[in-house]
């Protein structure tokens, strides 16, 4: 992804993410999209020595429960962001990571892919349960 932003800016660049945290469970933006801009911007602004990522994708899910898109909390998204083996979503971040439209663009829309494959492997999950068949 880069260097992260520089110190100057990281100040700036945690409101920002905080301001976003609060407009989910308003139902002020739409919910999947804010995510998205969180977890990158997260990363982007590295603001911890270490596990920046795994803060970014617990933020991720708990806001995604927060804003109503996976209220029982069911939905993978790790599964999600792992597919291709983690070359895509570190592709995606890069991108968003460069402030280009186009690089914005992109991230927000792997990001929601990686919703959508999430919920799909939480109801895989969630009816092998059901019906007493989980295997790995």
């Amino acid at each position: 992804m880069g260097d992260p932003v520089p110190g100057s800016d990281v100040e700036a660049r945690l409101r920002g993410i905080t301001g976003l945290m609060a407009a989910v469970p308003a139902g002020v933006q739409p919910t999947v999209l804010v995510c998205a801009v969180v977890h990158a911007e997260l990363l982007a602004v590295r603001p911890f020595v270490a596990a920046n990522g795994l803060l970014a994708r617990g933020l991720e899910r708990m806001m995604l429960q927060a804003g109503g898109v996976d209220p029982t909390g069911v939905a993978v998204i790790e599964a999600g962001h792992a597919r291709s083996g983690g070359t895509d979503y570190r592709g995606a971040l890069s991108a968003y990571a460069s402030g280009e439209p186009e690089g914005v663009a992109l991230w927000l829309v792997y990001a929601a892919q990686a919703v959508t494959h999430g919920a799909l492997e939480g109801r895989r999950v969630a009816d092998a349960v059901l019906a007493g068949k989980l295997t790995d």
